[in-house]
C-alpha cells in the first residue's frame, strides 16, 4: 500500500511537470509573438517608432524587449504581456525598464532613453486568450519626438496593407536578431478568415489538459484583435516583435494595431494577430489625458509603485499609534472606540481591527489593481 501511495505521489508529479512544461512551450510557440522576410526600414521613416529596453543592459542591442509606439509627448503603447512577469503575472517595476525614441540601428544608434513613471495595462488583459493585449507606459519627462496618431474607429481594415515594424527575429526558425528596423507590408484579412484558420482541424489536444487545466484548445479571434498576412505564410511578424505597431496608410501612417500572438512565425494556414487598437479608444484617451486619478497613488507622486505601500502603511499604523497615546491610554471620551461608555482593552481590539481592514481594502481595490 506504501508502495502504492510513492507511485501515485511520482505520477502525479510526472503529470504535473509534464503539464507545466508543455503549457510553457506552448504558450511560449503559440501565444508569444513572435519580422520574417521583410525588409530594412529606411531611418527616420517612422519617427514614432519605440523600444522597450531591460534598464541594468547599457547595450541597447542586448537590452531589447519589446516594441511599442509613442502616442504622445509622454506615452508609448505596447502589448500588455510585455510589461507582465510570466510566472506571477504582477506588473513589472517601472524601474525594470526603459523606453528607447529616436533610434534605427540598434548597435550604432544611441538614441534617447528615457524612465518609466507608469505602468498601465488593460485590465481586461487575459493571458490565456491574449485578449485586450494592450498597455500603456508613462515616461518620466515629455519628449520632443513625432508622435502616431491612432486610426479612425469607423474605418474599414479589411483588405487594407498594413506595415509591421521591429527588431525581432528574421527567420521563422532562427534566434539572430537583425540591428536594423524591420518592414514587412501585409494584408489584413477578416476575423471570420481568421477564425476559421486558427480553428481548423488540428491534432488532438492532450487529454491530461483538457483534465489536469479543465480548458479546451480554442484560439478565438476577439472584436479586439486583427489579423494580417497570407494564406500561404512566408511574411510574418516573429519573436522580439511583440509589442510594436501595425500601420496602415489614412493620409499618413495611423497606429491600427499591435503585435500580439500567432501560431509560431509566417505558418502557412495561418496568420499573425494583433490588438486593434479602434478598440481601446476610450481606455487610452481617459489616460493619456490624466482623466483618471488613481486611488492607489497614495503619495500624489503620479504613479503607483511601493512607495505608496510603504506610505500608506506607516501612516495607518501611525495614526493607530497616536489613537492608543492621546485617546485609549489617557482614558480620554475619544478612546471609548466602541461607544459603550467606558475605555477597555476592546475599544484597542476594535479600532485596530478596523484600521487593518481599512488597510487591506485599499490594497485590494486601489493599490494592487493599479500596480
Amino acid at each position: 500500500m506504501r508502495m502504492m501511495a510513492i507511485m501515485m505521489v511520482v505520477l502525479l508529479a510526472i503529470v504535473t511537470g509534464m503539464a507545466y512544461a508543455d503549457t510553457t512551450a506552448g504558450e511560449e510557440s503559440r501565444k508569444t509573438p513572435r519580422i520574417v522576410d521583410g525588409n530594412d526600414a529606411r531611418p527616420g521613416e517612422y519617427p514614432w517608432m519605440a523600444l522597450l529596453v531591460d534598464a541594468d543592459e547599457p547595450d541597447i542591442y542586448y537590452a531589447h524587449l519589446c516594441g511599442a509606439a509613442l502616442i504622445s509627448s509622454k506615452w508609448v503603447v505596447t502589448a500588455a504581456h510585455c510589461v507582465k512577469d510570466e510566472w506571477t503575472g504582477r506588473n513589472i517595476s517601472t524601474s525594470d525598464i526603459e523606453v528607447v525614441l529616436g533610434i534605427h540601428d540598434l548597435k550604432n544608434d544611441t538614441g534617447e532613453r528615457v524612465g518609466v513613471r507608469r505602468i498601465i495595462p488593460h485590465p481586461d488583459y487575459d493571458s490565456w486568450t491574449m485578449d485586450s493585449d494592450i498597455a500603456l507606459v508613462e515616461l518620466e519627462k515629455d519628449v520632443l519626438c513625432e508622435t502616431l496618431p491612432l486610426v479612425s474607429y469607423n474605418i474599414s481594415l479589411e483588405g487594407q496593407e498594413s506595415a509591421i515594424l521591429g527588431w525581432g527575429v528574421t527567420e521563422a526558425d532562427g534566434s539572430e536578431y537583425p540591428d536594423v528596423l524591420q518592414e514587412v507590408f501585409l494584408p489584413v484579412v477578416s476575423n471570420q478568415v481568421c477564425n476559421d484558420a486558427y480553428n481548423q482541424k488540428k491534432e488532438p489536444y492532450h487529454w491530461w489538459m483538457n483534465w489536469w487545466f479543465d480548458h479546451e484548445e480554442s484560439d478565438e479571434i476577439t472584436d479586439n484583435m486583427l489579423c494580417a498576412g497570407y494564406a500561404d505564410g512566408g511574411k510574418d511578424s516573429c519573436t522580439g516583435d511583440s509589442g510594436g505597431p501595425l500601420v496602415v496608410w489614412e493620409e499618413g501612417w495611423k497606429l491600427a494595431g499591435i503585435t500580439s500572438w500567432g501560431e509560431g512565425c509566417s505558418v502557412p494556414g495561418y496568420y499573425g494577430v494583433y490588438t486593434r487598437v479602434s478598440e481601446f479608444e476610450e481606455f487610452i484617451d481617459k489616460h493619456i489625458s490624466g482623466e483618471v486619478s488613481y486611488c492607489g497613488d497614495f503619495n500624489g507622486d503620479g504613479a503607483v509603485n511601493r512607495d505608496d505601500f510603504n506610505e500608506k502603511y506607516r501612516d495607518t499604523w501611525k495614526e493607530l499609534y497616536r489613537w492608543i497615546l492621546d485617546c485609549w491610554i489617557s482614558k480620554d471620551e475619544c478612546g471609548d472606540y466602541t461607544d459603550n461608555g467606558k475605555v477597555n482593552f476592546y475599544d484597542w481590539i476594535e479600532k485596530s481591527n478596523d484600521m487593518n481592514q481599512e488597510l487591506d481594502d485599499w490594497i485590494q481595490n486601489c493599490w494592487e489593481p493599479e500596480l
